[in-house]
Protein backbone atom coordinates (compact mmCIF):
# COMPACT_ATOMS: atom_id res chain seq x y z
CA UNK A 1 0.00 0.00 0.00
CA UNK A 2 1.72 3.16 -1.24
CA UNK A 3 -0.54 5.78 0.31
CA UNK A 4 -3.44 6.07 2.74
CA UNK A 5 -6.90 4.91 1.81
CA UNK A 6 -9.67 7.46 1.43
CA UNK A 7 -13.25 6.77 2.49
CA UNK A 8 -15.36 9.76 1.49
CA UNK A 9 -18.84 9.76 3.04
CA UNK A 10 -21.53 12.22 1.95
CA UNK A 11 -24.55 12.41 4.21
CA UNK A 12 -26.89 13.80 1.58
CA UNK A 13 -28.96 16.81 2.71
CA UNK A 14 -27.31 17.26 6.12
CA UNK A 15 -27.20 20.79 7.51
CA UNK A 16 -24.46 21.63 9.96
CA UNK A 17 -26.42 23.03 12.88
CA UNK A 18 -28.34 19.75 13.26
CA UNK A 19 -25.83 17.13 12.11
CA UNK A 20 -23.06 18.49 14.35
CA UNK A 21 -25.27 18.18 17.43
CA UNK A 22 -23.85 15.26 19.42
CA UNK A 23 -27.31 14.38 20.71
CA UNK A 24 -28.40 13.87 17.10
CA UNK A 25 -25.27 12.14 15.78
CA UNK A 26 -23.26 10.81 18.75
CA UNK A 27 -21.05 8.53 16.66
CA UNK A 28 -20.10 11.30 14.25
CA UNK A 29 -19.32 13.47 17.28
CA UNK A 30 -17.07 10.75 18.71
CA UNK A 31 -15.27 10.41 15.37
CA UNK A 32 -14.80 14.19 15.40
CA UNK A 33 -13.19 13.83 18.84
CA UNK A 34 -10.60 11.57 17.20
CA UNK A 35 -10.03 13.90 14.26
CA UNK A 36 -10.79 17.41 13.03
CA UNK A 37 -14.02 19.37 12.80
CA UNK A 38 -14.31 22.21 10.32
CA UNK A 39 -16.96 24.30 11.98
CA UNK A 40 -17.39 26.72 9.09
CA UNK A 41 -17.53 24.43 6.06
CA UNK A 42 -19.66 25.51 3.12
CA UNK A 43 -20.80 23.85 -0.04
CA UNK A 44 -20.64 25.77 -3.30
CA UNK A 45 -24.20 24.96 -4.39
CA UNK A 46 -27.45 24.17 -2.53
CA UNK A 47 -28.32 20.84 -4.14
CA UNK A 48 -26.71 17.53 -5.02
CA UNK A 49 -25.85 17.70 -8.71
CA UNK A 50 -23.68 20.86 -8.75
CA UNK A 51 -22.41 20.31 -5.21
CA UNK A 52 -21.01 16.84 -5.93
CA UNK A 53 -19.53 18.15 -9.17
CA UNK A 54 -17.63 20.76 -7.14
CA UNK A 55 -16.43 18.13 -4.66
CA UNK A 56 -15.15 15.91 -7.48
CA UNK A 57 -13.45 18.71 -9.45
CA UNK A 58 -12.44 21.38 -6.94
CA UNK A 59 -14.30 23.92 -9.06
CA UNK A 60 -17.28 26.25 -8.72
CA UNK A 61 -20.45 25.55 -10.70
CA UNK A 62 -19.58 28.27 -13.21
CA UNK A 63 -16.44 26.33 -14.09
CA UNK A 64 -17.55 22.69 -14.10
CA UNK A 65 -20.89 23.73 -15.68
CA UNK A 66 -22.98 21.00 -14.10
CA UNK A 67 -26.37 22.26 -12.93
CA UNK A 68 -30.07 21.97 -13.76
CA UNK A 69 -29.50 23.64 -17.13
CA UNK A 70 -26.63 21.26 -17.98
CA UNK A 71 -27.09 18.03 -16.08
CA UNK A 72 -24.28 15.89 -17.50
CA UNK A 73 -21.08 15.82 -15.45
CA UNK A 74 -18.35 16.16 -18.08
CA UNK A 75 -15.69 18.49 -16.67
CA UNK A 76 -12.56 19.65 -18.48
CA UNK A 77 -10.42 18.64 -15.49
CA UNK A 78 -9.86 15.17 -14.09
CA UNK A 79 -12.40 14.26 -11.39
CA UNK A 80 -10.98 13.17 -8.06
CA UNK A 81 -11.60 9.47 -8.67
CA UNK A 82 -9.83 9.66 -12.02
CA UNK A 83 -6.72 11.15 -10.42
CA UNK A 84 -6.68 8.43 -7.77
CA UNK A 85 -7.15 5.73 -10.41
CA UNK A 86 -4.18 7.10 -12.36
CA UNK A 87 -2.14 6.71 -9.16
CA UNK A 88 -3.01 3.00 -8.99
CA UNK A 89 -5.71 3.42 -6.35
CA UNK A 90 -8.69 1.10 -6.47
CA UNK A 91 -11.69 3.39 -6.95
CA UNK A 92 -15.19 2.46 -5.89
CA UNK A 93 -18.50 4.28 -5.43
CA UNK A 94 -21.85 3.38 -3.94
CA UNK A 95 -24.50 6.05 -4.44
CA UNK A 96 -28.13 6.23 -3.37
CA UNK A 97 -28.83 9.56 -5.10
CA UNK A 98 -30.00 9.20 -8.70
CA UNK A 99 -28.27 12.47 -9.68
CA UNK A 100 -24.94 11.02 -8.58
CA UNK A 101 -24.90 8.09 -10.94
CA UNK A 102 -23.55 6.92 -14.30
CA UNK A 103 -26.71 8.29 -15.96
CA UNK A 104 -25.35 11.77 -15.29
CA UNK A 105 -21.66 11.00 -15.81
CA UNK A 106 -20.49 10.61 -12.22
CA UNK A 107 -18.90 7.20 -12.78
CA UNK A 108 -15.90 8.81 -14.46
CA UNK A 109 -12.75 7.53 -12.79
CA UNK A 110 -14.52 4.85 -10.75
CA UNK A 111 -13.63 1.26 -11.56
CA UNK A 112 -16.80 0.13 -9.78
CA UNK A 113 -19.96 2.20 -9.38
CA UNK A 114 -22.92 0.59 -7.62
CA UNK A 115 -26.35 2.17 -7.55
CA UNK A 116 -28.37 1.76 -4.37
CA UNK A 117 -31.61 1.23 -6.27
CA UNK A 118 -30.23 -1.84 -8.09
CA UNK A 119 -29.54 -5.16 -6.44
CA UNK A 120 -27.27 -6.29 -9.28
CA UNK A 121 -25.39 -4.29 -11.88
CA UNK A 122 -26.81 -4.22 -15.38
CA UNK A 123 -30.17 -5.01 -16.88
CA UNK A 124 -32.55 -2.83 -18.84
CA UNK A 125 -35.02 -0.08 -18.03
CA UNK A 126 -38.27 -1.75 -19.01
CA UNK A 127 -40.19 1.44 -18.41
CA UNK A 128 -38.11 3.30 -20.97
CA UNK A 129 -38.43 0.47 -23.50
CA UNK A 130 -42.21 0.54 -23.10
CA UNK A 131 -42.26 4.32 -23.35
CA UNK A 132 -40.49 4.29 -26.72
CA UNK A 133 -43.19 2.19 -28.42
CA UNK A 134 -46.32 3.58 -30.09
CA UNK A 135 -48.81 0.78 -29.44
CA UNK A 136 -49.49 -1.67 -26.64
CA UNK A 137 -48.66 -4.58 -28.97
CA UNK A 138 -45.30 -2.99 -29.81
CA UNK A 139 -44.67 -2.46 -26.10
CA UNK A 140 -45.36 -6.12 -25.32
CA UNK A 141 -43.10 -7.29 -28.16
CA UNK A 142 -40.28 -4.96 -27.11
CA UNK A 143 -40.45 -6.09 -23.49
CA UNK A 144 -40.63 -9.75 -24.56
CA UNK A 145 -37.53 -9.27 -26.72
CA UNK A 146 -35.73 -7.69 -23.80
CA UNK A 147 -36.59 -10.57 -21.50
CA UNK A 148 -35.02 -13.00 -23.98
CA UNK A 149 -31.67 -11.25 -23.76
CA UNK A 150 -28.80 -12.77 -21.83
CA UNK A 151 -29.03 -10.19 -19.04
CA UNK A 152 -32.81 -10.57 -18.64
CA UNK A 153 -32.43 -12.08 -15.15
CA UNK A 154 -30.73 -8.87 -14.00
CA UNK A 155 -33.61 -6.83 -15.39
CA UNK A 156 -36.15 -8.99 -13.55
CA UNK A 157 -34.17 -9.03 -10.28
CA UNK A 158 -33.73 -5.25 -10.26
CA UNK A 159 -37.38 -4.67 -11.08
CA UNK A 160 -38.54 -6.90 -8.23
CA UNK A 161 -35.97 -5.39 -5.86
CA UNK A 162 -37.13 -1.85 -6.66
CA UNK A 163 -40.78 -2.78 -6.20
CA UNK A 164 -40.70 -4.89 -3.05
CA UNK A 165 -37.38 -4.77 -1.20
CA UNK A 166 -35.38 -1.59 -1.69
CA UNK A 167 -37.11 0.62 0.89
CA UNK A 168 -37.91 -2.11 3.38
CA UNK A 169 -35.08 -1.06 5.69
CA UNK A 170 -34.22 2.55 4.81
CA UNK A 171 -33.20 4.70 1.82
CA UNK A 172 -30.25 2.46 1.00
CA UNK A 173 -27.87 2.68 3.97
CA UNK A 174 -28.35 -0.96 5.02
CA UNK A 175 -27.52 -2.32 1.57
CA UNK A 176 -24.72 0.21 1.09
CA UNK A 177 -23.02 -1.01 4.27
CA UNK A 178 -23.54 -4.64 3.33
CA UNK A 179 -21.85 -4.05 -0.02
CA UNK A 180 -19.04 -2.00 1.52
CA UNK A 181 -18.34 -4.58 4.24
CA UNK A 182 -18.27 -7.48 1.79
CA UNK A 183 -15.75 -5.58 -0.33
CA UNK A 184 -13.57 -4.51 2.61
CA UNK A 185 -13.54 -8.04 3.98
CA UNK A 186 -12.46 -9.50 0.64
CA UNK A 187 -9.54 -7.12 -0.01
CA UNK A 188 -5.93 -7.99 0.83
CA UNK A 189 -5.14 -4.30 1.53
CA UNK A 190 -2.02 -4.33 -0.65
CA UNK A 191 -3.58 -1.68 -2.90
CA UNK A 192 -4.81 1.64 -1.56
CA UNK A 193 -8.40 2.64 -2.31
CA UNK A 194 -10.51 5.71 -2.85
CA UNK A 195 -14.11 4.89 -1.94
CA UNK A 196 -17.11 7.22 -2.12
CA UNK A 197 -20.44 6.64 -0.36
CA UNK A 198 -23.60 8.70 -0.70
CA UNK A 199 -26.21 8.05 1.99
CA UNK A 200 -29.66 9.45 1.20
CA UNK A 201 -31.47 9.02 4.52
CA UNK A 202 -31.82 12.73 5.51
CA UNK A 203 -33.40 13.59 2.13
CA UNK A 204 -37.13 14.15 1.73
CA UNK A 205 -39.35 12.28 2.32
CA UNK A 206 -38.40 11.82 5.99
CA UNK A 207 -39.30 8.31 7.11
CA UNK A 208 -37.03 7.30 10.01
CA UNK A 209 -37.50 4.20 12.17
CA UNK A 210 -39.67 4.56 15.27
CA UNK A 211 -36.78 4.08 17.69
CA UNK A 212 -34.78 6.86 16.02
CA UNK A 213 -37.68 9.29 16.49
CA UNK A 214 -37.91 8.40 20.18
CA UNK A 215 -34.16 8.79 20.58
CA UNK A 216 -34.56 12.36 19.34
CA UNK A 217 -37.88 13.31 20.94
CA UNK A 218 -38.24 11.00 23.92
CA UNK A 219 -40.20 7.83 24.54
CA UNK A 220 -43.49 9.72 24.63
CA UNK A 221 -43.07 11.08 21.10
CA UNK A 222 -46.31 11.17 19.11
CA UNK A 223 -44.85 9.50 16.06
CA UNK A 224 -48.22 8.97 14.44
CA UNK A 225 -48.91 12.71 14.43
CA UNK A 226 -45.44 13.47 13.11
CA UNK A 227 -45.79 11.04 10.24
CA UNK A 228 -49.15 12.55 9.30
CA UNK A 229 -47.61 15.95 8.48
CA UNK A 230 -47.62 16.47 4.67
CA UNK A 231 -44.14 16.60 3.15
CA UNK A 232 -44.75 17.92 -0.37
CA UNK A 233 -42.28 20.78 -0.69
CA UNK A 234 -43.70 22.10 -3.95
CA UNK A 235 -47.30 22.15 -2.70
CA UNK A 236 -46.03 24.34 0.12
CA UNK A 237 -43.90 26.48 -2.18
CA UNK A 238 -46.78 27.07 -4.60
CA UNK A 239 -49.12 28.05 -1.76
CA UNK A 240 -51.35 24.95 -1.98
CA UNK A 241 -50.22 23.60 1.39
CA UNK A 242 -50.18 25.52 4.66
CA UNK A 243 -48.09 24.15 7.49
CA UNK A 244 -48.04 25.37 11.09
CA UNK A 245 -45.01 25.98 13.30
CA UNK A 246 -45.83 22.72 15.05
CA UNK A 247 -45.87 20.92 11.69
CA UNK A 248 -42.40 22.20 10.93
CA UNK A 249 -41.21 21.24 14.40
CA UNK A 250 -42.45 17.72 13.72
CA UNK A 251 -40.70 17.65 10.35
CA UNK A 252 -37.46 18.82 11.99
CA UNK A 253 -37.78 15.97 14.48
CA UNK A 254 -38.24 13.46 11.65
CA UNK A 255 -35.26 14.97 9.83
CA UNK A 256 -33.09 14.77 12.94
CA UNK A 257 -34.25 11.17 13.46
CA UNK A 258 -33.10 10.30 9.94
CA UNK A 259 -29.68 11.64 10.86
CA UNK A 260 -29.74 9.68 14.13
CA UNK A 261 -30.48 6.49 12.25
CA UNK A 262 -27.73 7.25 9.73
CA UNK A 263 -25.35 7.82 12.63
CA UNK A 264 -25.84 4.18 13.64
CA UNK A 265 -24.94 3.05 10.13
CA UNK A 266 -21.80 5.20 10.15
CA UNK A 267 -20.90 3.64 13.49
CA UNK A 268 -20.93 0.25 11.77
CA UNK A 269 -18.61 1.58 9.04
CA UNK A 270 -16.17 2.87 11.66
CA UNK A 271 -16.20 -0.48 13.45
CA UNK A 272 -15.60 -2.36 10.19
CA UNK A 273 -12.59 -0.20 9.32
CA UNK A 274 -11.18 -1.03 12.74
CA UNK A 275 -12.05 -4.72 12.44
CA UNK A 276 -10.18 -5.16 9.14
CA UNK A 277 -7.20 -3.24 10.52
CA UNK A 278 -7.17 -0.17 8.27
CA UNK A 279 -8.79 2.52 10.44
CA UNK A 280 -5.66 4.56 11.09
CA UNK A 281 -4.44 4.06 7.52
CA UNK A 282 -7.64 5.56 6.11
CA UNK A 283 -8.54 9.20 5.64
CA UNK A 284 -12.17 9.21 6.76
CA UNK A 285 -14.14 12.20 5.47
CA UNK A 286 -17.71 12.78 6.65
CA UNK A 287 -19.59 15.71 5.17
CA UNK A 288 -22.86 16.86 3.63
CA UNK A 289 -23.39 17.98 0.05
CA UNK A 290 -25.92 20.62 1.12
CA UNK A 291 -28.40 21.37 3.88
CA UNK A 292 -32.17 21.66 4.05
CA UNK A 293 -34.86 24.29 4.54
CA UNK A 294 -37.58 22.97 6.83
CA UNK A 295 -39.84 26.01 6.87
CA UNK A 296 -36.79 28.28 7.05
CA UNK A 297 -37.10 31.37 4.84
CA UNK A 298 -40.61 30.17 4.00
CA UNK A 299 -39.12 27.27 2.02
CA UNK A 300 -38.91 23.49 2.11
CA UNK A 301 -36.36 21.22 0.45
CA UNK A 302 -33.13 22.73 -0.95
CA UNK A 303 -33.90 24.92 -3.93
CA UNK A 304 -34.32 28.63 -4.75
CA UNK A 305 -32.04 29.77 -1.91
CA UNK A 306 -28.41 30.34 -0.89
CA UNK A 307 -28.99 30.77 2.83
CA UNK A 308 -26.75 29.08 5.36
CA UNK A 309 -29.46 26.50 6.04
CA UNK A 310 -28.44 25.10 2.63
CA UNK A 311 -24.77 26.03 2.30
CA UNK A 312 -23.40 25.38 5.82
CA UNK A 313 -22.58 21.68 6.08
CA UNK A 314 -20.79 19.37 8.51
CA UNK A 315 -17.20 18.44 7.70
CA UNK A 316 -15.16 16.02 9.79
CA UNK A 317 -11.87 14.40 8.82
CA UNK A 318 -10.25 11.62 10.81
CA UNK A 319 -6.64 10.82 9.90
CA UNK A 320 -4.12 10.61 12.78
CA UNK A 321 -1.16 11.36 10.49
CA UNK A 322 -2.45 14.86 9.77
CA UNK A 323 -5.00 15.85 12.42
CA UNK A 324 -4.65 15.87 16.19
CA UNK A 325 -7.62 14.42 18.08
CA UNK A 326 -10.30 16.97 18.78
CA UNK A 327 -8.90 19.61 16.42
CA UNK A 328 -11.34 22.39 15.63
CA UNK A 329 -10.84 24.66 12.64
CA UNK A 330 -12.75 27.91 12.70
CA UNK A 331 -11.66 29.33 9.35
CA UNK A 332 -14.15 29.23 6.50
CA UNK A 333 -13.56 26.40 4.05
CA UNK A 334 -15.33 25.19 0.92
CA UNK A 335 -16.05 21.58 0.00
CA UNK A 336 -14.18 22.12 -3.25
CA UNK A 337 -11.03 22.51 -1.11
CA UNK A 338 -11.20 18.78 -0.37
CA UNK A 339 -9.90 18.06 -3.88
CA UNK A 340 -6.36 19.42 -3.32
CA UNK A 341 -6.43 18.54 0.40
CA UNK A 342 -6.93 14.81 -0.21
CA UNK A 343 -4.33 14.74 -2.97
CA UNK A 344 -1.81 16.45 -0.67
CA UNK A 345 -2.56 14.08 2.22
CA UNK A 346 -2.00 11.14 -0.14
CA UNK A 347 1.22 12.69 -1.52
CA UNK A 348 -0.21 12.82 -5.02
CA UNK A 349 1.21 15.55 -7.23
CA UNK A 350 -0.92 16.81 -10.09
CA UNK A 351 -1.18 19.95 -12.15
CA UNK A 352 -4.19 21.97 -11.06
CA UNK A 353 -6.19 24.14 -13.41
CA UNK A 354 -6.51 27.82 -12.53
CA UNK A 355 -10.24 27.24 -11.88
CA UNK A 356 -9.58 24.57 -9.23
CA UNK A 357 -8.97 25.12 -5.55
CA UNK A 358 -5.31 24.74 -4.58
CA UNK A 359 -5.86 25.05 -0.84
CA UNK A 360 -4.97 22.30 1.63
CA UNK A 361 -7.37 23.03 4.47
CA UNK A 362 -5.23 21.01 6.90
CA UNK A 363 -2.37 23.52 6.67
CA UNK A 364 -3.52 26.70 4.92
CA UNK A 365 -5.70 29.65 5.80
CA UNK A 366 -8.29 30.62 3.21
CA UNK A 367 -9.32 33.80 1.45
CA UNK A 368 -11.62 34.84 4.26
CA UNK A 369 -14.79 34.27 2.25
CA UNK A 370 -16.82 31.47 0.71
CA UNK A 371 -18.88 31.56 -2.47
CA UNK A 372 -22.15 29.95 -3.48
CA UNK A 373 -23.98 29.62 -6.80
CA UNK A 374 -27.45 28.59 -7.87
CA UNK A 375 -27.35 28.78 -11.65
CA UNK A 376 -30.70 27.34 -12.69
CA UNK A 377 -34.02 27.20 -10.80
CA UNK A 378 -35.03 23.58 -10.22
CA UNK A 379 -37.86 22.72 -10.73
CA UNK A 380 -38.37 25.30 -13.46
CA UNK A 381 -41.37 27.61 -13.20
CA UNK A 382 -42.84 25.96 -16.30
CA UNK A 383 -42.74 22.62 -14.52
CA UNK A 384 -44.53 24.08 -11.51
CA UNK A 385 -47.11 25.72 -13.78
CA UNK A 386 -47.88 22.36 -15.35
CA UNK A 387 -48.72 21.05 -11.91
CA UNK A 388 -50.26 24.04 -10.14
CA UNK A 389 -51.50 26.36 -12.89
CA UNK A 390 -50.91 30.09 -12.54
CA UNK A 391 -48.21 30.93 -10.02
CA UNK A 392 -48.25 33.86 -7.63
CA UNK A 393 -45.79 36.73 -7.86
CA UNK A 394 -44.23 35.47 -4.63
CA UNK A 395 -43.41 32.18 -6.32
CA UNK A 396 -42.28 33.76 -9.57
CA UNK A 397 -39.86 35.98 -7.67
CA UNK A 398 -37.71 32.86 -7.24
CA UNK A 399 -37.30 32.43 -11.01
CA UNK A 400 -33.71 33.64 -10.98
CA UNK A 401 -30.11 32.58 -10.71
CA UNK A 402 -28.25 33.44 -7.51
CA UNK A 403 -24.70 33.97 -6.27
CA UNK A 404 -23.45 34.61 -2.76
CA UNK A 405 -20.35 35.67 -0.89
CA UNK A 406 -19.96 35.08 2.85
CA UNK A 407 -17.42 36.36 5.34
CA UNK A 408 -17.46 35.86 9.09
CA UNK A 409 -19.39 39.10 9.46
CA UNK A 410 -21.51 39.48 6.32
CA UNK A 411 -23.46 37.53 3.71
CA UNK A 412 -24.43 39.03 0.34
CA UNK A 413 -26.79 37.23 -2.05
CA UNK A 414 -27.34 38.69 -5.52
CA UNK A 415 -29.78 37.58 -8.20
CA UNK A 416 -29.94 37.65 -11.98
CA UNK A 417 -33.06 39.82 -11.58
CA UNK A 418 -31.00 42.57 -9.92
CA UNK A 419 -32.06 41.64 -6.40
CA UNK A 420 -29.69 41.94 -3.44
CA UNK A 421 -29.86 40.65 0.13
CA UNK A 422 -27.33 41.60 2.80
CA UNK A 423 -27.21 39.97 6.22
CA UNK A 424 -25.23 41.05 9.28
CA UNK A 425 -24.20 37.63 10.57
CA UNK A 426 -22.96 38.94 13.89
CA UNK A 427 -26.40 40.22 14.90
CA UNK A 428 -28.53 38.10 12.59
CA UNK A 429 -26.96 34.63 12.16
CA UNK A 430 -30.28 33.18 10.95
CA UNK A 431 -30.35 35.60 7.99
CA UNK A 432 -33.78 37.04 8.65
CA UNK A 433 -33.26 40.77 8.11
CA UNK A 434 -31.98 42.37 4.92
CA UNK A 435 -29.82 45.39 5.85
CA UNK A 436 -28.42 46.38 2.45
CA UNK A 437 -30.00 49.84 2.50
CA UNK A 438 -28.06 50.68 5.66
CA UNK A 439 -24.75 49.28 4.42
CA UNK A 440 -24.30 50.11 0.75
CA UNK A 441 -20.53 50.33 1.31
CA UNK A 442 -20.47 46.71 2.49
CA UNK A 443 -22.48 45.58 -0.55
CA UNK A 444 -20.00 47.30 -2.86
CA UNK A 445 -17.00 45.84 -1.04
CA UNK A 446 -18.38 42.31 -1.14
CA UNK A 447 -19.34 42.58 -4.80
CA UNK A 448 -15.81 43.71 -5.59
CA UNK A 449 -14.42 40.63 -3.84
CA UNK A 450 -16.53 38.22 -5.88
CA UNK A 451 -14.46 36.76 -8.73
CA UNK A 452 -15.49 36.46 -12.33
CA UNK A 453 -17.68 34.94 -13.63
CA UNK A 454 -19.55 34.33 -10.37
CA UNK A 455 -20.59 37.92 -9.73
CA UNK A 456 -21.98 38.27 -13.26
CA UNK A 457 -25.09 36.30 -12.41
CA UNK A 458 -26.81 35.26 -15.61
CA UNK A 459 -30.21 33.69 -15.86
CA UNK A 460 -30.03 30.18 -17.27
CA UNK A 461 -32.88 27.97 -18.41
CA UNK A 462 -33.55 24.38 -17.44
CA UNK A 463 -32.24 21.82 -19.87
CA UNK A 464 -34.91 20.45 -22.20
CA UNK A 465 -32.91 17.44 -23.31
CA UNK A 466 -32.48 14.87 -20.56
CA UNK A 467 -31.73 11.56 -22.15
CA UNK A 468 -32.70 9.44 -19.16
CA UNK A 469 -34.99 6.49 -18.77
CA UNK A 470 -38.43 6.57 -17.27
CA UNK A 471 -37.21 4.89 -14.08
CA UNK A 472 -34.64 7.64 -13.64
CA UNK A 473 -37.37 10.23 -14.14
CA UNK A 474 -39.51 8.45 -11.56
CA UNK A 475 -36.69 8.36 -9.03
CA UNK A 476 -36.08 12.06 -9.53
CA UNK A 477 -39.75 12.72 -8.96
CA UNK A 478 -39.71 10.54 -5.83
CA UNK A 479 -36.93 12.77 -4.50
CA UNK A 480 -38.97 15.89 -5.22
CA UNK A 481 -37.30 16.87 -8.51
CA UNK A 482 -40.28 17.28 -10.81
Amino acid sequence: MDGPNVLFIVMDTSRANIALNEEVMPTVASIADEGATFENAFTTAPWSLPSHASIFTGQYSSHHNTHAGSTQFNPDVSPLAEVFAQENYETRAISNNIWISPEFGFDRGFQSFQKGWQLVDGGADIGQISKEQDTRADQVRAIADELLRIDAPKTIINSLFALFVRKRYDSGAWLTNKRLFRWLQSRDNSQSFFAFLNYLEPHLPYDPPENAIKQINGSEADTERMRSVPQDAWDHFAGDLELTDRDFDDLKTLYAAELRYLDSRIESVYEKLDEVGILDDTILVITGDHGENIGDHDLMDHQYSLHDTLLHVPLIIRYPEAFDPGSEYEQSVELRDLYPTLLDLCNIETSLDATQSDRNIATEEGSGYTLGEYLTPQPAMETLEDRFGNLSERVRAHDRSLASIRTQDWKLIIGSDGSELLYDLQTDPDERHDVREDHEDVVTELRDQMPEPIKNVEEKSESEDRNVGSRTEQRLEDLGYL
